[in-house]
């Protein structure tokens, strides 16, 4: 997490949560277990009251790259950014000018270089059986960060959305 930490640069945390707050749909764009701490962040973000979609499926991926809107905060996530189905879905949103959010592990890979706001998961190459481990826990860490951010923007209403969702919640059938 440390490692993760000083990867962050201040300046793009603030333009991460510039388009995260501006829009109330987050779609994120991910694929196989990416797509499960897609989920959490997405049950995270829904507690926020921002609308978030996780898009795993490759043919609503492309939908969603055609379709989008300025209106949304689009995230994509590939821990190595070498899927071609990925690249071509982050060149039609540069083609479109949406702009979006890429968490990936590497600086020097082929989704690194796309025109986007870049957030950098660690990962270590060494370590094959650990490498997967690592990025999650990574991942999890800015989707935590970029919660807590927006949480304490707005206090009193997170605890008023929460004390509503704790008393539905607990209601008896």
């Amino acid at each position: 997490m440390n490692q993760t930490k000083h990867m962050l640069s201040v300046d793009t945390l603030k333009e991460v949560m510039f388009h995260i707050s501006q829009n109330q749909y987050i779609d994120i764009i991910a694929n196989d277990t990416n797509a499960c701490i897609g989920e959490y962040a997405s049950h995270l973000l829904l507690s926020t009251g921002k609308i978030t979609t996780v898009y795993q499926n490759r043919d609503k991926q492309l939908w969603l790259s055609l379709n989008v809107d300025s209106h949304h905060t689009v995230i994509m996530i590939s821990k190595n950014g070498k899927n071609e189905h990925l690249l071509n879905i982050a060149d039609i949103l540069i083609k479109r000018k949406i702009p979006f959010i890429i968490i990936t592990s590497h600086k020097e890979n082929p989704l690194s270089k796309k025109q986007a706001i870049l957030l950098h998961g660690m990962i270590h190459d060494e370590f094959e059986s650990l490498k997967d481990m690592v990025f999650y826990i990574s991942l999890k860490y800015i989707f935590d960060l970029i919660y807590s951010i927006i949480i304490s923007d707005n206090l009193q209403q997170a605890k008023e959305v929460d004390q509503l969702y704790g008393s539905l919640f607990d209601k008896k059938v």
